[in-house]
């Protein structure tokens, strides 16, 4: 726990303004419990320079935070359109406050990857490692996109898996004229009963 703890604190002291904000926060205590994984709990004692996090806290924290460590993730991650701002089962107990305040606090927090590459390989080294991973995530995304668009025109013309969009117009048309023409004879077949 004490290189979690050395690593998080370093990375909070390279953004001054949530460290502050996380002062304010001070002699407070969040106890975060990881279901379906064996990890204890941890407890995240805030400090004004940062966090102390042990695992064998047994007094009562102020706020608890229970669920999967994905629920937990998208607890923490910042909210967009189309996310929602509390995911799925996570329980949340005791002071809802703070809970809100250290999910806005974490929301806001931003590592710089290429930063911190630059602490450790230099400038111009981060800043061709990060161009380079860029290309490669562009890389990956056209590559899939290529790879869909042909299995789907594979599907479509090759194999004649997928109907073409106007025969599925043309199938959709006759289907609604069947269940007009079976209409209209029903209302026969009753006029005729009559």
């Amino acid at each position: 726990m004490q290189t979690l703890q050395h690593f998080i604190n370093q990375l909070l002291s390279q953004d001054p303004e949530t460290l502050d904000e996380l002062a304010g926060l001070s002699g407070k205590v969040i106890q975060v419990e990881l279901l379906n994984t064996a990890q204890p709990a941890i407890s995240l004692f805030i400090q004004d320079y940062g966090v102390r996090i042990e695992t064998d806290h047994a007094a009562e924290a102020d706020v608890l935070i229970r669920g999967t460590p994905l629920n937990l993730l998208a607890y923490l991650r910042p909210s967009g359109e189309g996310r929602p701002a509390v995911a799925g089962d996570l329980e949340i107990r005791g002071d809802l406050g703070l809970a809100q305040d250290f999910q806005r606090l974490m929301r806001k927090f931003e590592i710089d990857p290429e930063e911190q590459a630059a602490r450790v390989l230099g400038d111009t080294l981060a800043h061709k490692a990060a161009n380079l991973a860029r290309m490669g995530a562009d890389f990956l995304r056209q590559l899939k996109d290529k790879i869909e668009l042909d299995l789907s025109e594979y599907a479509l013309y090759e194999t004649e898996l997928l109907p073409e969009r106007d025969e599925i117009e043309r199938f959709n048309n006759s289907v609604d004229e069947l269940r007009d023409d079976l209409e209209r004879l029903k209302q026969r077949v009753y006029k005729l009963q009559i």
